[in-house]
């Protein structure tokens, strides 16, 4: 395995571990924590599929601009997925910076369930592409 399918491999585990510790975190009823953890999950795995095509970034924004273009206006990932991604990303900074938000746990537990189906759909699109995540 080559490096970047090394760094492919892993930051599709730290998504996986990211939707892991969101459940975990909602059981104990942290919800704006389990929002944040369920869109690093979602970053993370769009890192992968962008490094996929040998794109790389760090940047928030940069990254979900980078994912529809690259990845969903091409027709490689349904525009689904781009849908969860921002809402994911709207909810985490609302979580993170709004003092006056507050989530129900039905809306995080939504959250984290369309994080781990964007985990899923990311998944399959590396397998797709030839690169082994087990």
């Amino acid at each position: 395995m080559g490096v970047k399918e090394d760094e492919i491999k892993l930051l599709i585990e730290r998504a996986q571990q990211k939707i892991d510790v969101a459940s975990n975190i909602l059981k104990i009823g942290y919800l704006e924590d389990a929002i944040n953890r369920a869109y690093y999950a979602v970053f993370y795995a769009a890192l992968a599929a962008l490094l996929s095509k040998n794109i790389v970034t760090r940047k928030h924004s940069t990254t979900l601009s980078l994912f529809g273009y690259h990845i969903v206006r091409t027709g490689d990932i349904e525009k689904e997925y781009a849908r969860i991604y921002r809402k994911l990303k709207e909810m985490r900074e609302s979580a993170d910076y709004d003092i006056c938000v507050f989530f129900d746990r039905a809306e995080v537990e939504d959250a984290i369930n369309q994080a781990d189906k964007f985990v899923c759909r990311i998944k399959k699109y590396l397998e797709d592409k030839g690169i082994k995540i087990h």
